[in-house]
């Protein structure tokens, strides 16, 4: 049975774009980017209340797609979803979230994640989103950088003006009025090194030892032979064992992971399903003896898992 077409939507024809004068263009775009924000934020409300009334056995992704929607637009609706949690846990008012745009949201998503260099929490992104005059760009420069847009600036600038003192030629010597020398060279009339006639100078009398004797640099270290330095008797030092991965590590990698799955193409999650269905079957035998050993029964075996 052939697919059933969707209804063309109505666009302005590109014939009519060009007949505006330019006033009414700016004005048409301006209040289409208001509907588009406006669209963006209305469809994660609805995607939440889609998701809460789901039946068992239904995916979130099959059912948006079947009412319509593209999966490119089912994984930007992910994200406004995501970010109601901080209505929902009363960190910022409705009416604000109200007035975020895809780029908010997904900066916000962003630096709630363990891949954040600034890693914040949903009250530090509260007071972020009361503070900020520049919202985007200090979310972006959080999650890059570690710090704020304004913070980041400020380093930048400080970082160039040492480069340029670093790179500025030093000052010309000015002469001295009085003795007409250079302010930066000494006077050779009254130079330290003129020694009187007849006698020779530290520089040039050097290293004035007896003959046949060594000095302390050619000598070196002269042990007897067969007896060894200390560098040599010096226990040798050991490395430490690799420490071997911890509960907090895996935490970290799935949190990691499910932040880089948030922000996949639902193309891009179903090239890497296969994978993750493989390390959750070399996970489960381990997961069923815990909750053995947990409840005081025997652990299955692999046979009885993959039953």
């Amino acid at each position: 049975m052939p697919k059933k077409a969707t209804p063309a939507i109505a666009v302005i024809p590109m014939a009519e774009v060009l007949s505006m004068k330019q006033a009414d263009r700016l004005s048409a775009i301006s209040e289409r980017a208001r509907s588009h924000q406006r669209t963006f934020i209305e469809m994660g409300k609805l995607r939440r209340g889609i998701e809460a009334n789901l039946k068992a056995g239904q995916n979130i992704t099959d059912v948006l797609v079947k009412a319509g929607l593209s999966k490119g637009t089912v994984s930007n609706t992910s994200y406004a979803a995501k970010v109601f949690d901080l209505v929902e846990a009363g960190h910022i008012p409705e009416a604000t979230y109200d007035t975020f745009t895809f780029s908010v949201c997904l900066g916000i998503v962003r630096v709630l994640g363990p891949m954040a260099k600034a890693r914040l929490n949903q009250g530090e992104v509260a007071a972020l989103v009361a503070n900020s005059t520049e919202l985007e760009d200090d979310l972006d420069a959080l999650y890059e950088h570690g710090m704020t847009a304004a913070d980041r600036r400020e380093a930048e600038a400080k970082t160039a003006a040492a480069k340029a003192a670093a790179d500025a030629p030093a000052p010309a010597a000015t002469p001295d009025p009085d003795s007409g020398q250079p302010t930066d060279q000494p006077d050779p009339a009254h130079s330290p090194d003129q020694s009187e006639p007849g006698q020779s100078t530290e520089a040039e009398s050097g290293d004035q030892s007896e003959p046949g004797q060594s000095t302390e640099a050619e000598s070196g270290d002269q042990s007897e032979p067969g007896q060894s330095t200390e560098a040599d008797t010096a226990p040798a030092k050991k490395t430490a064992p690799d420490d071997k991965p911890t509960a907090k590590d895996a935490l970290q990698l799935l949190d990691a992971l499910e932040t880089v799955l948030m922000e996949l193409s639902d193309a891009d999650v179903e090239l890497v399903r296969p994978r993750i269905v493989q390390v959750a079957c070399l996970v489960e035998p381990k997961v069923v003896q815990f909750v053995a050993a947990s409840e005081g029964k025997p652990a299955m075996g692999k046979k009885a898992v993959a039953a």
